[in-house]
């Protein structure tokens, strides 16, 4: 069934089923990643595709899966699975395998800062961060080039919904990772330029 789900998904070969592998792939402990559950609107059906880290005390039983779901299948918010009154820990988030690939991005938030990054950036410190897969096919010759403009590309386009939508964004400095020069370019505000 997983191994169908995968491939219905198309999500990247060998992506995380369990905490367990999230947590050594992408760092911190099992208990702080939880897959991102949602209902499909034409099935009902509850699917999921990306890691989050919440590094805060669980307030429910840990799911090995990753999957916290009600008693009807639906899945908790995230303060029923988290205490975020009680901050437990800082992590170092990376993409692991997906980082040579490209077949992954993310974000991720220290507390002061919002980031967004793909290929081999890292999230230092960070409380909060979802790691996402990169779902595409292309020819094998142009693998690595399409995967990491691609990442490349949803990573600013993640930038730039924040920096529209959150209404905290002119007072914060945010950062986008710029994978050939391996840092991330710092900017304030919605007046940013890639």
């Amino acid at each position: 069934v997983r191994q169908n789900g995968i491939k219905e998904l198309g999500l990247p070969e060998n992506w995380p089923q369990t905490a367990e592998v999230a947590a050594s792939m992408f760092g911190g402990n099992k208990e702080y990643w939880r897959k991102d559950l949602y209902v499909d609107q034409a099935s009902g059906e509850v699917k999921w595709d990306t890691w989050v880290m919440d590094a805060f005390a669980l307030k429910t039983d840990f799911k090995a899966d990753g999957a916290y779901v009600d008693g009807n299948g639906q899945p908790l918010r995230e303060n029923e699975i988290y205490d975020f009154g009680n901050n437990v820990d800082r992590v170092n988030v990376g993409f692991g395998q997906y980082a040579d690939s490209f077949k992954a991005h993310g974000t991720s938030w220290d507390g002061k800062m919002y980031k967004a990054g793909y290929g081999h950036a890292v999230f230092k410190d960070a409380v909060q961060a979802v790691i996402r897969p990169i779902n595409a096919v292309c020819l094998p010759e142009k693998v690595e080039g399409y995967f990491k403009g691609l990442a490349r590309a949803l990573t600013a386009e993640e930038f730039s919904k924040y920096l529209a939508e959150d209404p905290n964004a002119d007072s914060l400095v945010a950062g986008l990772w710029i994978e050939d020069k391996s840092q991330f370019k710092l900017v304030q505000g919605k007046g940013w330029s890639d």
